[in-house]
């Protein structure tokens, strides 16, 4: 939201509930878990996440954790005691591995913790129909080595698949955040608000509407909250702006239906009153 736009009689939203859709492209995705520290270097492990490209389509890359030497392979890091390569794979098309530049194996100290630093991985997941090739950055830092069976799974990635706009809330600074099916959340705008040197010169129009005069000055825009401006609370009503004579119209009709209501059930208990007095 740019703020420093000017706001005009073109400046109104339209919030267009069901037909705006959103996606979002996976750029990262976390993994978790354990990988055996009394694997052989035959033994392996394979996990799979699913990402989403630029058109919400899903695409499943498999993680395969390999080779495990004791002592370390490679270049190790200062006290790394054993490592495991990767590879990453979308459908059989290798897509990204430790060996590629930039990237590096997982190296493991004496507690089984992962030593060197943030370990990520770079791969590029290929183009498909209509959305081209994307990267994603792998994080393998929460991975640990213990003498158990291994189980690594993705514990969680940022991408998500098309969604519609399904509702929307309005913050105290007036920020109108859109709620999407699929779990996104995106600013749609934010509602300005305006400010007077004279408040008191305005001119009453009725229905709660005010207008500028020469007395009240010229109005001040901006976002609530700022400069004096206050805020924007959502889902209350003001007393200032209830009509307090459609709200005792309303009472009194209100009040007028429960009485008859009342009548009815009345007069239904007496008509059954006289039916049974006449089998009597």
């Amino acid at each position: 939201v740019d703020t420093t736009q000017p706001v005009t009689q073109n400046s109104s939203l339209t919030i267009p509930l069901g037909s705006l859709n959103a996606v979002q492209v996976t750029s990262r995705a976390n993994f978790a878990g354990n990988l055996n520290g009394n694997a052989a270097p035959t033994e392996d492990w394979t996990t799979t996440v699913r990402v989403y490209d630029t058109l919400g389509g899903a695409h499943d890359v498999s993680v395969r954790f390999f080779n495990r030497q004791d002592p370390p392979g490679g270049a190790p890091p200062p006290g790394a005691v054993s490592s495991w390569q990767w590879e990453a794979f979308e459908g059989a098309t290798p897509i990204g591995d430790s060996g590629t530049a930039g990237n590096q194996q997982l190296y493991f100290d004496a507690n089984g913790m992962i030593i060197n630093g943030n370990v990520f991985g770079n791969i590029t997941v290929p183009a498909s129909t209509g959305s081209p090739a994307f990267p994603i950055q792998l994080n393998f830092d929460k991975i640990g080595q213990l003498k158990t069976e291994s189980q690594v799974q993705a514990s969680d990635q940022n991408g998500f698949p098309p969604g519609s706009l399904n509702g929307f809330s309005i913050g105290v600074d007036g920020t109108i955040t859109g709620l999407f099916t699929n779990g996104l959340t995106r600013t749609l705008g934010q509602i300005a608000m305006a400010v007077f040197p004279n408040p008191g010169g305005l001119e009453r129009l009725g229905n709660n509407l005010w207008r500028q005069t020469d007395n009240s000055g010229v109005s001040v825009l901006g976002a609530p909250r700022t400069g004096g401006r206050g805020g924007i609370n959502s889902g209350f009503l003001e007393q200032s702006n209830v009509d307090i004579g459609a709200e005792f119209t309303d009472l009194i009709v209100t009040q007028r239906g429960f009485q008859a209501n009342t009548r009815v059930v009345t007069t239904v208990d007496e008509m059954l009153q006289e039916l049974l007095n006449m089998k009597r």
